[in-house]
């Protein structure tokens, strides 16, 4: 009797554990070396999980179901993620679809998430498929809710909203009217990711330099990590 006592006890607690560990961003149709590699392949691609309870948890026997055109299994164990971390699964197996089925389940088999997206059976999440930087991941925002949006990447850290909610800066040269439109997309006590919004190209300005804190430049046809100098100028 007291076997049976403490296993109502248990059990409750390790479901409501689990069901806290979130399938919190997606990217299959990489626009970026997200492994460092030296070059954007499908090698880049990555899923993340988030943890949003108050407490680690352990991943020990579970499992992520990838369910597409070319579905595939992957184990996860000796992982422990920490209230509020994140964990990538970096170039997950086979070969992840713009349009499929994540499933994550615990040790016990339950189904903790999913997402289904694109045409997927039952989606309703739009597919995956990227056309630039502003469109590369599926992601929850604000992390571990049920919103899913598409947005920038970014792996491993806190996920950006949907690009129309970014307040915008625009910098204008007051002698011919040129302007260079800029958004803050990511920013940490190291480094601030920005987002061009025109071709630099297009506004004969080469480069944007800052003495507060290292930037890293981003849009689809220019790429650059800006350091710190000296005093802030535009040339």
């Amino acid at each position: 009797m007291k076997k049976k006592i403490l296993s109502l006890l248990i059990a409750p607690f390790i479901y409501s554990a689990s069901s806290q560990i979130r399938i919190n961003e997606i990217v299959t149709n990489p626009q970026q070396d997200h492994n460092a590699s030296g070059s954007v392949t499908d090698t880049d691609e990555y899923l993340e999980l988030f943890n949003y309870s108050g407490q680690p948890n352990s991943l020990q026997g579970w499992r992520l179901e990838l369910i597409d055109t070319t579905p595939e299994s992957i184990s996860l164990s000796n992982i422990i993620i920490n209230p509020g971390e994140f964990y990538v699964v970096q170039n997950p197996r086979g070969e992840q679809n713009n349009n499929g089925r994540v499933e994550l389940y615990d040790s016990l088999s339950n189904l903790v998430d999913s997402v289904s997206y694109g045409t997927w059976l039952g989606a309703t999440v739009t597919n995956a498929n990227a056309t630039g930087l502003f469109n590369e991941s599926l992601s929850r925002y604000p992390d571990g809710s049920t919103n899913w949006v598409k947005t920038y990447a970014s792996r491993g850290r806190t996920n950006f909203p949907s690009p129309e909610e970014r307040t915008m800066l625009y910098i204008f040269r007051e002698q011919d009217g040129n302007k260079v439109g800029i958004e803050v997309i990511g920013a940490s006590q190291r480094e601030s990711v920005l987002q061009t919004i025109n071709s630099l190209s297009d506004t004969n300005w080469t480069d944007i330099y800052t003495n507060r804190m290292p930037f890293r430049f981003t849009n689809d046809s220019f790429s650059q990590r800006f350091y710190r100098t000296r005093e802030e100028y535009l040339r």
